[in-house]
């Protein structure tokens, strides 16, 4: 799927940044100034801060022509575009995937021993993930939602 498949979410650019412009008094329940890890799901989709994220960084790596990648390297590639220095952690990060995988957003699937021995691992195998249709949807819709949109790696809010 190249970018033109996803016009709604570009909007010029694609790439997760900073969630800091979003209207922090009523888009997430629950939430802190800084949104917080609240898991408290908010009214609509039920999406939390930290889904979202990682949603939206997945449809970023399916427009550079990623379409699948493992857990940790989609928490390197959020970290990258928000300049951050921490990773999210595995606790948390997993939660999400499992919980954007319940919801249709991701499919995963686990590599083969041969898969990694191929690629000179040794140990467990990964688990890969993709962002379904259904995924890239629920991106747009939460951008609709909250009138939002990605420019310059910052989610600002649509003009009216």
């Amino acid at each position: 799927m190249s970018r033109a498949h996803l016009p709604e979410l570009a909007g010029g650019s694609f790439r997760p940044g900073n969630l800091g412009a979003v209207d922090r008094n009523d888009t997430w329940a629950g939430a802190s100034s800084e949104f917080g890890d609240s898991v408290r799901r908010r009214s609509g989709t039920g999406l939390v801060r930290n889904e979202l994220r990682l949603l939206l960084t997945a449809a970023d790596l399916l427009s550079s022509g990623t379409k699948r990648f493992h857990g940790y390297d989609l928490a390197k590639h959020l970290a990258a575009a928000e300049e951050s220095s921490s990773i999210m952690s595995q606790p948390t990060l997993y939660r999400a995937l499992r919980r954007l995988e319940e919801r249709g957003a991701l499919e995963s699937e686990w590599e083969s021993l041969d898969d990694a021995a191929n690629e000179g691992r040794e140990g467990r195998p990964r688990r890969y993930y993709r962002i379904t249709n259904a995924g890239v949807e629920l991106a747009k819709s939460e951008l609709l939602a909250h009138q939002l949109r990605w420019v310059g790696g910052q989610l600002i809010p649509n003009p009216n």
